[in-house]
C-alpha cells in the first residue's frame, strides 16, 4: 500500500509541475512592444556623369565615320600584286 501511495504522490507532483510550467507567465497582462515605424526614405535618382543621349550619339557618329571611310566607288580592291612582267 505504501508503494501505491508513493506512485500517486509522484504522479500528482508531476501534474502540478507541468501545470506550473504552463502558467509560467502568471495571470498578468502580456507586455506588448510598440511596432517599429520607419520613416519612408526618398531615394534620389542616380545622376550619371554624362547625359543619357551622349552614348547613342557617339555610337551613331562612330557608325557614320566607319561608313564614310570605305571606298566610294563600290569596287573591291584586289590584294594580289600583279606579278606579270611585260
Amino acid at each position: 500500500m505504501f508503494k501505491r501511495t508513493k506512485v500517486a504522490v509522484a504522479s500528482l507532483a508531476a501534474l502540478v509541475a507541468a501545470g506550473s510550467v504552463a502558467q509560467a507567465g502568471g495571470l498578468s497582462d502580456q507586455i506588448m512592444e510598440a511596432p517599429v515605424v520607419q520613416d519612408p526614405v526618398e531615394v534620389a535618382p542616380a545622376a550619371g556623369s554624362i547625359p543619357g543621349w551622349v552614348i547613342p550619339l557617339a555610337i551613331i557618329g562612330l557608325m557614320v565615320g566607319i561608313a564614310s571611310s570605305g571606298d566610294s566607288d563600290g569596287k573591291k580592291k584586289s590584294k594580289r600584286k600583279n606579278l606579270s612582267s611585260d
